[in-house]
């Protein structure tokens, strides 16, 4: 993907972009991408310089802001995409159709796990017996 100038970020973002729905947040980017959204906001610029994706206020709250590809974000894709598939046709290319199942099952735990907000760790309740010193 390197030699048309699409990082692995870029390639994931105009996936989740292209898959909706559109158009999409920034922090619902970022959620996807498992990324802070301070992150995928510098990623959203660099992508919008280059023309890939476009900025637009939210009708109902323009607070809000939703991004969406252009007509050139989705051009690069395909090519990206294009680009990619014989490496991923190598990867995949020597499991049985049961494997490909529990490999795609097993990535999709990881990645709710990656994008699942953080547990807090409540801390122990002190302990009534206090420890001998010696």
């Amino acid at each position: 993907m390197l030699p048309l100038g699409v990082t692995a970020a870029q390639f994931q973002a105009l996936q989740v972009l292209a898959q909706g729905p559109q158009p999409v947040t920034p922090a619902r980017l970022a959620q996807a991408l498992a990324q802070e959204t301070q992150s995928a906001t510098g990623l959203l610029d660099r992508m919008e310089r280059q023309g890939w994706v476009a900025r637009h206020f939210d009708l109902p709250d323009r607070r809000q802001i939703r991004v969406a590809l252009t007509d050139a974000g989705h051009s690069v894709l395909l090519e990206a995409t294009a680009a990619a598939q014989p490496a991923f046709d190598r990867l995949i290319e020597g499991l049985a159709p049961a494997e490909l199942a529990t490999l795609a099952r097993l990535l999709g735990r990881a990645y709710e796990a990656a994008v699942a907000p953080p547990v807090s760790v409540e801390p122990a309740p002190a302990s009534d017996h206090a420890c001998p010193t010696t």
